[in-house]
């Protein structure tokens, strides 16, 4: 049960062909042992497991004998509509998982179809999403070759698909186009030693994401935060630039002027407030960082949203 085509293989043309649409995407937080009671889902759902444990699949087939399937994490596996099935952690001390439901290609959506329906309901066979038929196979799984690129993907397509406005939500479908194309197609040797410096840069990200949410009280310098990596600040803050094409001081400030620019438009708060629980102690520090990020002050952004006020456009 495993299907990886090789970069120019033939048999790999069809993932030229998809155009996925996300549905539904989250994640879990780890604990020893899980285990999801037999069910049946409507469309495709990717399910992304991390190292440190072995996992277990049991399919039902129409006849009712059973198939298994085992993986070792991190691995990945994508079961289609209409398999009833479970799935547990087994030999685990910790599971990291992170799941999306998807469409090969956009399908239209229908009203009252659930997501999944669990033993013993009865399906709604004629609500299933299937595949198109140039999709081959019907459970498609395999190892993920580096585990922080995978979750890295997944978590930024979960953020904006769940969180982001409408612009986002649909980058994010984007993003899960990008993570089926790294789990089924493989890479050459040149593109394998880029996705280890890519999977450094994502454990990067993930640490810089962190700080950026700590309040002033509790806030972290970016050095310390990276050196508890394990590898010098001067090496990490290349790695990240050269992934990302931005310093890590720029990244975590520009996440915190996004989160200020979110409470300036739906809090009352001060900005000096604002500014303090995004990490400036200092007013006009935060203000002039404001303004030469986003253009204009954040008091003429405040305005700019006040139904009274003239709009005013501020650079993307």
């Amino acid at each position: 049960m495993r299907y990886i085509y090789e970069e120019n293989d033939s048999s790999a043309q069809w993932l030229e062909r998809i155009t996925p649409a996300l549905r539904i995407a989250g994640a879990d937080p780890g604990h020893t042992h899980w285990l999801d009671p037999r069910r049946v889902i409507y469309d495709h759902e990717l399910m992304l497991m991390g190292a440190g444990g072995r996992y277990a699949y049991e399919f039902v087939d129409p006849d009712g004998s059973t198939t298994a399937h085992e993986c070792t994490g991190p691995c990945f596996i994508i079961i289609p509509p209409g398999l009833w099935h479970t799935c547990r952690g087994i030999e685990s001390d910790k599971v990291r998982r992170a799941w999306l439901h998807f469409d090969w290609v956009p399908a239209p959506d229908q009203r009252g179809t659930p997501v999944l329906t669990y033993w013993p309901a009865r399906p709604r066979v004629d609500r299933y999403r299937l595949a198109p038929p140039f999709v081959p196979g019907r459970t498609l799984a395999g190892p993920i070759a580096n585990e922080s690129i995978a979750f890295d993907i997944h978590a930024r397509a979960t953020d904006r698909f769940n969180h982001g406005t409408p612009r986002m939500r649909a980058t994010a479908k984007g993003l899960l186009l990008e993570l089926l194309l790294y789990l089924l197609w493989t890479s050459t040797p040149e593109d394998r030693t880029r996705d280890n410096a890519l999977g450094g840069a994502g454990a990067i990200r993930a640490a810089l994401d962190e700080v950026s949410l700590m309040p002033f009280s509790r806030s972290e310098s970016i050095r310390e935060r990276l050196r508890r990596l394990g590898r010098s600040y001067d090496h990490q803050a290349r790695l990240f630039r050269r992934a990302y094409g931005v310093t890590p001081l720029q990244y975590v400030t520009a996440r915190r002027i996004e989160r200020a620019k979110n409470l300036l438009r739906d809090s009352d708060e001060s900005i000096a407030s604002i500014g303090r629980a995004m990490g400036f102690a200092d007013v006009v520090y935060f203000n002039r960082l404001f303004r030469r990020v986003t253009g204009v002050t954040p008091g003429s952004y405040r305005r700019s949203f006040d139904a009274d006020a003239p709009s005013i456009q501020t650079p993307r």
